[in-house]
C-alpha cells in the first residue's frame, strides 16, 4: 500500500521520511527516559543501603573514643541520636542505647554536666517505657550514679546506688551477677567516704 502511494503520490515521499524520523526520535527519547528512571531508582538504592544505621554511627563514635580521637566520637555519637530520633523516635531503645553512648562518652572526657543532662534524659525515657522496677530503669540509674561517683558526688551517688540495689534484688534476684555487681558499686562509694562500717557488710555479701 505504501509503494503504491509513492508512486501515486510522490510528492509525499518527502513528510513520510520526516514522520519516520519523527518516530524513530520519540523511540529513542522513549529508551533515554527508562534509563534515567532505572538509574534514579538504582542510585536511590544505594543510598538506603549503604545509610548508616544508629548502630554503626555508635561504633565508630566508640572506636574513635578508643584511640583518643574524642571530637570525632562526640560527632558519631551526635549523629547516632539524631539517627534514631529521626528513624524511631526517642521512645525507643536505639534512641536510649545513643544517649547512653554519647554521655559515657562526656563523662570519661570530663563534660559532666552534659553528660548528667543526657544519663538524667536516658532514666526519664526509661522509666516511661520500662517502668522503675525493670532491670533497665536500675542500669539507668547505675549510669547516673557512677556519674556522681566520678565527680566527687558520694551521697547522689550511694543514694541511687541502694535504688539499684532494691530493684535487682526482686529482678534478676540475689544470686545473679547484676546484684552482686550492684552491691560492690555500694559498698565502693561507701568506702570512698569512710563509711566502713557500712562498706564491709556489702562486700560480705
Amino acid at each position: 500500500v505504501l509503494l503504491c502511494v509513492l508512486v501515486t503520490y510522490p510528492h509525499f515521499f518527502p513528510f513520510l521520511i520526516t514522520f519516520s524520523q519523527i518516530h524513530l526520535h520519540l523511540y529513542r527519547i522513549h529508551l533515554l527516559m527508562k534509563k534515567i528512571v532505572f538509574t534514579f531508582l538504582l542510585l536511590s538504592f544505594i543510598s538506603i543501603s549503604y545509610a548508616q544505621s544508629p548502630l554503626d554511627l555508635r561504633q565508630k563514635a566508640m572506636e574513635y573514643f578508643e584511640t583518643g580521637d574524642n571530637a570525632l566520637a562526640i560527632e558519631y555519637a551526635e549523629k547516632a541520636i539524631a539517627t534514631a530520633e529521626s528513624g524511631f523516635g526517642k521512645d525507643h531503645q536505639e534512641y536510649l542505647l545513643s544517649l547512653n553512648d554519647l554521655a559515657t562518652i562526656c563523662m570519661w572526657t570530663g563534660d559532666y554536666q552534659r553528660a548528667e543532662l543526657l544519663f538524667t534524659e536516658a532514666l526519664i525515657i526509661t522509666e516511661k517505657i520500662s517502668g522503675k522496677d525493670h532491670p533497665r530503669y536500675a542500669a539507668s540509674l547505675r549510669n547516673l550514679g557512677e556519674l556522681y561517683y566520678e565527680t566527687g558526688n558520694y551521697d547522689k551517688s550511694a543514694s541511687l546506688m541502694t535504688e539499684v540495689l532494691e530493684i535487682l534484688k526482686k529482678d534478676p534476684g540475689r544470686e545473679s551477677i547484676e546484684y552482686a555487681n550492684s552491691l560492690d558499686d555500694l559498698a565502693s562509694v561507701y568506702d570512698m567516704t569512710g563509711n566502713y562500717a557500712k562498706a564491709g557488710p556489702l562486700y560480705t555479701e
